[in-house]
């Protein structure tokens, strides 16, 4: 085409505004080319093989590499998707599902493509719009050590994927099904609608089982699947799929109790509150219970651009620091920004509080920087806890080891008395997704006058040493203040 156009042009036969229509090209094009053929000759006009260049991965590439890498061998069961999902979540990584698949080739850890199947049959969907509007329920059964058959009983809320109760027994009866349900209703309060299938325990042809009396008195609505059609309680049975391959495959326990211990640590702190889960857009199961899944979406993506942004400066990525909560009706995000760490209530910035230099640099280096585990657990009903910054020498559970130092305060030490978040009843107004700790007021506690008591603790001067290594009734009571105290924080600042 240049050929004939270049030809045309400086023969003269034709001007360039009249090739530029016939070529569907632009006058500049034709003008271009001929300056080129005057320059270059002929040999401008022959083909030239295009050479692509591999360029070497600089050390941040490769370290992100690595880190899919190790995270695929500890969650060997970790798709390409979820794999991306995890590590953005929990890492805040910007790694895209074509930068996993590749490192994993790369690797030789990708599994085989399983042979898929025909679908027998159309499956309908549903999924309702709010939590607490429909539960699902189920009954799944294994055999343990030398013979022993325990029974799982769970209720998910069908929404969001929370598993709002759960019991595990050596029985199947309808008082084990009623104690999980009434310990859900007492924690999450009731739903309005109740989906089971037709065993033995939910439900009867013949009158009315114990569980749909108990129903009944609560006035929840209950829903029966048809029979033989498990599809019907799709979430759940996927669940327990995920609670088979994921963790039970894995575990060797010698007791009930120790089993109950370990899935206790599972479905509470990580299914619900850090495993991303595919059906509700790769959210937590807290994050669309505790409607949070906006502000922990925001909160994410925040933190992936400003270490996509470093990443491209050649720079090593943030630890993740993140909390979203919620506070009555307003959510409350606590997340770390560059070199400051920033408190959000509502739409409105509450403080932001910079951090040391050598603090941050340190905290860039060795990724101690306060709060859990990265991918850190939310335990209870205050919200959703996003990824702790860093690691902490306690347990796995909130409350092990010793107790992190305070990044932000809303007040004072806690009182044990109405005014303690978590110390005392909690407000008929509060829904189960509300976080405690700062009191009904909000502000500050005042201090005690000098020389007075504060909260019944006398003063370390005042102590006397009676015979034998015995405390004064003083130092006895303060130990016994400071403890309630101290109960009232842990519990308010969850």
């Amino acid at each position: 085409m240049k050929r004939a156009a270049l030809k045309a042009y400086l023969e003269g036969t034709a001007k360039a505004p009249e090739l530029a229509k016939v070529y569907g090209v632009s006058d500049h094009a034709i003008y271009e080319w001929a300056r080129q053929f005057k320059a270059k000759g002929e040999a401008w006009l022959d083909p030239r093989p295009r050479k692509s260049t591999p360029q070497e991965p600089g050390p941040i590439e490769k370290a992100v590499a690595a880190e899919i890498v190790e995270t695929k061998k500890a969650f060997g069961w970790f798709g390409v998707k979820r794999l991306a999902q995890w590590l953005r979540r929990s890492k805040l990584l910007p790694v895209t599902e074509h930068q996993v698949g590749k490192a994993l080739k790369a690797a030789d850890l990708v599994p085989p493509k399983p042979k898929k199947r025909k679908r027998a049959e159309v499956v309908r969907r549903f999924e309702r719009s709010e939590p607490n509007q429909l539960w699902q329920t189920d009954i799944t059964m294994w055999t343990m050590a030398k013979g022993l058959k325990v029974y799982l009983i769970a209720f998910m809320d069908d929404h969001s994927r929370y598993i709002v109760g759960w019991g595990l027994f050596a029985a199947q009866g309808s008082s084990q099904v009623l104690e999980v349900l009434r310990t859900a209703i007492g924690q999450y309060g009731a739903p309005k609608e109740l989906l089971s299938d037709q065993g033995r325990q939910f439900f009867a042809w013949r009158g009315k089982c114990p569980f749909q009396k108990e129903l009944a008195r609560e006035g929840i609505q209950h829903v029966v699947s048809r029979s033989h059609h498990p599809q019907t309680l799709g979430k759940i049975e996927s669940f327990w799929k995920h609670l088979k391959d994921e963790f039970l495959s894995r575990v060797v326990t010698g007791s009930i109790n120790d089993l109950r211990d370990r899935l206790r640590l599972w479905i509470d702190s990580y299914y619900n509150f850090q495993r991303p889960h595919q059906g509700i857009e790769n959210l937590a199961p807290a994050d669309r219970y505790f409607k949070m899944a906006q502000q922990v979406r925001g909160t994410i993506e925040k933190g992936v651009q400003e270490n996509a942004e470093r990443m491209a400066l050649g720079k090593e990525p943030l630890k993740p620091f993140y909390m979203v909560g919620r506070m009555g009706e307003q959510e409350v995000v606590i997340r770390q920004e560059g070199g400051s760490v920033v408190m959000n209530v509502g739409t409105r910035e509450l403080e932001k509080l910079r951090l040391k230099e050598d603090d941050h640099e340190e905290a860039e280096r060795s990724g101690k920087g306060g709060g859990g585990k990265a991918g850190g657990e939310g335990q209870g009903a205050g919200g959703t806890a996003g990824a702790g910054r860093g690691e902490d020498g306690g347990g796995d559970l909130p409350g092990d080891g010793t107790v992190p130092d305070a990044v932000l305060q809303a007040g004072g030490a806690d009182d044990p008395g109405d005014d303690a978040g978590g110390g005392g009843e909690p407000d008929a107004e509060t829904r189960p997704g509300s976080a405690g700790g700062a009191g009904e007021s909000g502000g500050a506690q005042p201090a005690a006058p000098a020389g007075e008591p504060e909260d019944g603790i006398a003063p370390a001067a005042d102590e006397e040493t009676l015979p034998h290594g015995e405390k004064s009734p003083g130092e006895t009571g303060s130990r016994a203040a400071a403890q309630d105290g101290g109960a009232a924080d842990a519990g308010g600042s969850r």
